[in-house]
């Protein structure tokens, strides 16, 4: 456990960082549509999952959160269920204040409701259908994963 948060590897590989996630997003938020459409019986044989641009927006962002998250859940634990939880509840904020704050200007990139029965979601930007919460589980700690690899170097060093 570090006692004090490491600047240099927060930085380390962040634009590429930045821009890896943005378009792994976009393949993951098709994968998610193609969910919704599959758990609703309404995919066909086209299996037409469109993604929004806005979407590199919400996924670009989140290096910017997970190391601080896991530094700050490992002040108290480094149990990692409790990690993911962290990184789940941080991903589901955002989320959510993205969804909103794109709604409020008229914007509406994704809808769980489209698909979904809304008893599932919260005003279509978050859902908590237990399929959803797999696969956000997944895309976590995945995401976790890589990120951490890149910031220490593991996936791609640099001369820098």
């Amino acid at each position: 456990m570090k006692e004090k948060f490491d600047v240099k590897e927060y930085t380390n590989h962040f634009a590429l960082r930045l821009v890896l996630f943005a378009f792994m997003g976009i393949g993951w938020d098709v994968l998610m549509t193609l969910l919704q459409k599959f758990i609703s019986g309404k995919i066909t044989i086209s299996a037409i999952c469109p993604a929004s641009a806005w979407m590199y927006f919400a996924y670009f962002a989140l290096p910017i959160a997970l190391y601080p998250t896991a530094w700050l859940v490992e002040r108290f634990t480094n149990f990692y269920v409790v990690k993911i939880l962290a990184f789940l509840m941080v991903f589901y904020c955002y989320e959510f204040a993205f969804g909103y704050t794109l709604q409020q200007f008229g914007a509406i990139p994704w809808s769980y409701d489209w698909f979904l029965d809304p008893k599932w979601t919260l005003m279509g930007i978050i859902t908590w259908h237990p399929a959803f919460l797999v696969a956000w589980t997944i895309f976590v700690m995945l995401g976790y994963e890589l990120d951490e690899r890149f910031r220490k170097g593991v996936i791609y060093k640099s001369d820098s």
